[in-house]
């Protein structure tokens, strides 16, 4: 039978024995919220003090999701646009609040990631969920504290800090040959700690040419001291995957390989009592090689090899309340390309970042200027104030600049349908966004107005009658949004609540735009986004989260939605679990021509050893 295994193993959890240990999970429904110190800023600041909208994966989230990989957990992020051209971690797009793959910067532990060829491959990550410590999603312009790319917002991956010696694996297989193995040993002797952690995912594909084979390793670590601590991180992620009407539904067999190698470390150090200062420096390296014809390379083939090198030095000063931070960057892109050509970039630029409080208000300007030695200067700043009305709740505005330049695939691609364009301009947009959270006993409500002016924007357009499409400047892109978030913590409440917490969301956004040709991106847009989770305790002890997602897109209006469910039983230091992805077979199509994956289910066994 096609569920067998899925079936029998949700029996076998129904049937365990009373007595067995409770589920660890249960515990982080339970426990009081500490406070977070999230990267919305230069300046290190705690979640309720960020005066703009920050969204936040924790790892206890991570671990309780019917997901995969990190790509696929971001889609229950209100106002991201998560695009699956491959489940599982093949490859996905990520967007914030109407923006394109490309506009959205993606941070590993704050150090910036960046990918001269294309947006595409931003994600490609050596981490699995339960390397995770949290993920933060920084919503709105943010180049004044990110640099470029960062037009509508940032996602900033926490790797998991080690508390103490232990091993950790898990097994897991479901339809379709799907096959995944995770391994993590992580000791910690005295103040130096180290992790190694590897996985492998396999599996045949839903349709042609849907295929993944995954292959990463990751080793972080850190050594503190009573000033000062130095962290480091390094690994590889290998992926082969069909990518069959990716983009084009004239190649059904497409098929490509990615490897990303990275290396970084980040040193802090407190001065004295006023002066603390951070230096990082990353290393990545990404090789593509793209096929129309997986079973004839001689057809069409696409090889790429980007290495970039980044150095940021912050330095940061607290007297009387007030906290200044100056910064600066310096790095080196390097691209060889059978389709784009060898090309070479050095950039440069510094940054600034004052926060004044005044009684309640809190008062934050900032600033980036970016400089590159084949394009114009770049500059974000902006500025956020928020004012924190009651002890429960706050409002807080924010309005920004921010900029992007081109990519490589941009300024150079050529095929058959797609042209780059080597004189486009740098984009730039501003945003802003006014709204307020306020928390009353185990209710938390957050909503906001935001609205981004985007001004040469860059899209895909099609300029005569034939179906090519031109790299060009769109003059002008405006959206206008609403975001509404309320989460209800039942079990706080009501101890016998099966349902032990609840999170609903909504956000809506309308597009309008000066352009009158055909574009790829400008209006394929979400037009309506709702998603629930539920976390719910079964009888016996099992635990069961489901989601479900509703979305409506400009392309064409039409309400789909999305289930999502897992239910797990710990047993000691045993983790059985089950899931199931796209409960009732929605057929939607995300980005190119790819439809999302059918109902998919899932089981298998982890073991954590201490």
């Amino acid at each position: 039978m096609k569920y067998f295994v899925a079936v029998v193993l949700i029996a076998c959890l129904t049937l365990v024995a009373e007595g067995a240990t409770q589920d660890s999970l249960r515990a982080d429904t339970l426990a009081p919220r500490p406070t977070i110190t999230v990267s919305a800023s230069r300046i290190p600041l705690a979640l309720e003090e960020a005066a703009r909208t920050i969204d936040l994966l924790k790892a206890q989230d991570l671990e309780r999701v019917p997901m995969r990989s990190i790509q696929d957990a971001l889609v229950l992020i209100p106002g991201v646009d998560l695009r699956t051209r491959g489940p599982y971690g093949a490859q996905a797009d990520v967007s914030i609040r109407g923006g394109s793959y490309e506009q959205t910067a993606v941070l590993l532990n704050g150090m910036r990631l960046t990918d001269p060829q294309t947006g595409h491959h931003q994600l490609n990550l050596p981490l699995a969920p339960w390397d995770i410590e949290r993920v933060e999603v920084v919503k709105g312009g943010a180049s004044r504290l990110f640099g470029p790319g960062a037009m509508d917002g940032a996602v900033n991956i926490v790797p998991r800090a080690v508390a103490g010696s232990q091993a950790r694996a898990s097994v897991i297989g479901g339809d379709y040959g799907y096959a995944e193995g995770r391994l993590t040993a992580s000791l910690r002797t005295g103040n130096v700690a180290n992790t190694l952690s590897g996985q492998y995912v396999k599996h045949n594909g839903y349709r042609q040419s849907t295929d993944l084979d995954l292959k990463s390793m990751l080793i972080t670590g850190d050594v503190v001291g009573e000033s000062a601590s130095l962290a480091w991180l390094g690994g590889v992620i290998d992926k082969s995957f069909g990518a069959g009407l990716f983009y084009s539904p004239r190649f059904p067999d497409a098929w490509e390989r990615t490897v990303t190698w990275l290396g970084g470390l980040k040193g802090t150090m407190e001065f004295n009592n006023v002066w603390s200062g951070t230096l990082t420096g990353l290393y990545r390296a990404n090789s593509d090689e793209f096929l129309l014809k997986r079973d004839d390379p001689s057809f069409y083939r696409n090889t790429h090899t980007t290495h970039t090198v980044t150095v940021t030095a912050l330095t940061t000063a607290r007297w009387q309340g007030a906290i200044l931070t100056l910064g600066g960057e310096a790095g080196t892109e390097n691209i060889v390309s059978s389709n784009l050509g060898d090309h070479d970039r050095v950039r440069g630029g510094m940054s600034a970042e004052l926060r004044v409080p005044l009684g309640s208000v809190n008062i934050t300007a900032g600033g980036n200027f970016m400089s590159f030695s084949d394009r114009t200067p770049g500059i974000g700043y902006g500025a956020d104030v928020q004012w924190n009305v009651w002890e429960e709740g706050r409002i807080f505005g924010t309005v920004n600049r921010s900029y992007r330049i081109p990519t490589y695939t941009e300024l150079y691609y050529r095929d058959p349908t797609t042209r780059g364009n080597s004189t486009l301009s740098p984009e730039h947009a501003i945003t802003a966004e006014i709204g307020g959270s306020y928390t009353i006993q185990n209710v938390e409500f957050r909503v906001s107005g935001f609205m981004r002016d985007g001004r040469n924007l860059i899209d895909y357009v099609q300029l005569g009658a034939e179906p090519v499409f031109t790299a060009e400047n769109v003059e002008r892109v405006q959206i206008y949004g609403t975001e509404f978030v309320v989460g209800y913590n039942l079990r706080n409440s009501w101890e016998g609540s099966p349902l032990t917490s609840l999170r609903w969301t909504v956000n809506y956004a309308t597009v309008e735009s000066t352009v009158s040709a055909t574009t790829r991106y400008t209006m394929d847009q979400l037009r309506w986004q709702s998603i629930i989770r539920a976390d719910v305790e079964l009888p016996l002890e099992i635990g069961a989260t489901f989601t479900m997602r509703f979305v409506e897109r400009y392309t064409d209006r039409v309400m789909r939605s999305v289930g999502d469910l897992r239910v797990m039983r710990t047993f000691g230091p045993i983790r059985i679990l089950a899931e199931a992805s796209n409960l009732w077979n929605t057929n939607m199509v995300e980005v190119g021509w790819v439809p999302i994956a059918p109902r998919w289910f899932r089981a298998g066994i982890e073991a954590t050893v201490r």
